[in-house]
């Protein structure tokens, strides 16, 4: 199979709303990843050293997204939350990163 095929299939993919590409946290320059859309909406929590990410769901954030909903008089169709840290093991590894301050996205170029 032919790269240019695979790139075709992507665009597809997400032209018919199967599928979302996200730029994380810009976490690897213009790496892009793709996933499913799944039943319910959740945030990405990554680690800013190693570069994991994770999903995290939770009936808050559905809360949130109905209220906001309800305050703007609209009807939520896309949401995207990301959650920038370090995880355990890397706290481990580098007990320094203990001490490190809260970053805005403008500190990502966002």
């Amino acid at each position: 199979m032919h790269l240019v095929t695979v790139y075709r299939t992507i665009d597809l993919l997400k032209k018919q709303g199967l599928i979302d590409e996200l730029d994380l946290l810009h976490l690897r320059g213009d790496r892009h990843y793709y996933e499913s859309h799944g039943p319910r909406d959740h945030i990405h929590v990554a680690c800013l050293r190693c570069g994991k990410v994770r999903e995290f769901e939770s009936r808050l954030y559905e809360q949130l997204k109905e209220q906001i909903a309800r305050d703007f008089d609209m009807k939520v169709t896309v949401s995207r939350t990301e959650v920038g840290g370090y995880c355990g093991a890397c706290l481990t590894a580098d007990p320094s990163l203990h001490g490190s301050e809260v970053l805005c996205e403008s500190d990502f170029g966002g």
